[in-house]
């Protein structure tokens, strides 16, 4: 499994955990992230992820990507 899956696939686990009838989409995930977290990811940088134009993340991306979706960072 690449990066682009586990994150399409922790955006459908989110749905259960936040109790919606829908998965989480990216600009959900987006606008969630400045809310919650207070810090902004756009919505093309996680297309990106997921469609595998970006193979790698940095550091702090990666750790903020962990702690939204309450995910070890490895």
């Amino acid at each position: 499994m690449n990066l682009g899956e586990k994150l399409k696939l922790l955006r459908t686990l989110e749905r259960y955990l936040r109790g919606l009838g829908r998965p989480l989409t990216k600009a959900d995930v987006a606008r969630l992230l400045t809310t919650e977290l207070g810090v902004s990811l756009s919505q093309a940088y996680l297309s990106q992820i997921e469609s595998g134009k970006r193979r790698h993340l940095t550091a702090e991306t990666r750790t903020l990507l962990a702690t939204f979706f309450k995910v070890h960072p490895g």
